[in-house]
């Protein structure tokens, strides 16, 4: 059976009003590797070949909603070019949350993507990275966080194929 994980990635592209914006909306494929993104105006989904979906409302989470190991999408500006959102989406293995030394650490299926502020034209392609075995550490003095993957990860190049 083919692997098709669904993942939703709209939320990470949200407006101020908790929306996907319309130039982002509509349904998007990865032919080759048979995924496909759906991007509503509340709603995303990333459906994998294999049948895996990762789905969520739009709205935006913060550091304190990660803490608690809660699935959703994490939106910060970039540090390199303020003209680009680094869009995160996890759904972490509360079972696997552990801490020490004010460090707090939990495996998570990660799903991330890069976008421009400032997209007027509708979209033509969205690329996500994805991985289901990633881990998300964060220091809980100073709310810093990071995601990481192993070498098993994919990258995805979807295509709009209806708005």
């Amino acid at each position: 059976m083919k692997k098709i994980i669904v993942l939703a990635l709209g939320i990470f592209l949200l407006s101020a009003c908790g929306k996907v914006p319309s130039n982002y909306m509509g349904t998007y494929l990865d032919k080759e590797k048979g995924a496909k993104l759906d991007l509503q105006q509340t709603e995303w989904t990333l459906t994998l070949v294999d049948g895996h979906v990762l789905t969520s409302k739009v709205e935006t989470m913060d550091v304190e909603a990660l803490k608690k190991a809660k699935d959703g999408v994490y939106i910060l500006e970039n540090p390199v070019d303020k003209n680009l959102l680094d869009v995160f989406f996890a759904k972490p293995v509360i079972s696997t949350q552990q801490s020490d030394g004010g460090l707090l650490w939990f495996d998570s299926e990660l799903a991330y993507t890069l976008l421009p502020k400032d997209q007027k034209d509708d979209v033509k392609s969205v690329d996500i990275f994805h991985c289901l075995d990633g881990r998300v550490e964060i220091d809980t003095l100073t709310n810093n966080w990071q995601i990481g993957c192993p070498a098993g990860a994919k990258t995805y190049h979807f295509q709009r194929v209806e708005k």
